[in-house]
């Protein structure tokens, strides 16, 4: 882990309001681009990564208006997972709502985890590990100095 700053379990905690309204909306509007998406390609419109919200020529109007919806909403999806990475977490699975924060056990840096609908920040993992090795918060030892 780089020198970035560290959070505390309380620092986590405090952010949870905040991050479960994002969340839900995120989760809310994935569930959207999906079944745009699978709309759209179903017409043959699919979206392409390398385009810029364009609506090709031969397009029926619902077809442009689901294209412009589709990228309004990817607008939206982007806002979001900002708002929610400068709240000082990195974001681990959108799909799950999952982050961690940068803190410390000791002298080790480990990862503060919490996944959208969990009350609080009951989780971390070490350094080197991920989500699926979570550990309980009471097992952390006060930091110390290097």
């Amino acid at each position: 882990m780089s020198s970035e700053s560290y959070f505390t379990l309380r620092q986590a905690n405090e952010a949870l309001p905040r991050l479960h309204h994002l969340f839900m909306t995120i989760l809310q509007v994935r569930g959207l681009l999906r079944s745009l998406y699978e709309k759209l390609d179903d017409a043959g419109f699919a979206p392409e990564e390398d385009e810029e919200d364009e609506v090709p020529e031969d397009a029926p109007p619902d077809v442009a208006r689901d294209r412009a919806r589709f990228y309004a909403l990817v607008e939206t999806l982007r806002e979001h997972v900002e708002d929610v990475q400068e709240t000082g977490c990195v974001i681990r699975d959108l799909d799950t709502g999952s982050v961690d924060w940068r803190a410390r056990s000791g002298q080790d840096d480990v990862w503060l985890n919490w996944q959208f609908g969990e009350p609080e920040v009951k989780f971390y993992h070490d350094e080197y590990t991920d989500v699926s090795e979570r550990r309980p918060v009471s097992e952390l030892e006060a930091p110390s100095e290097r």
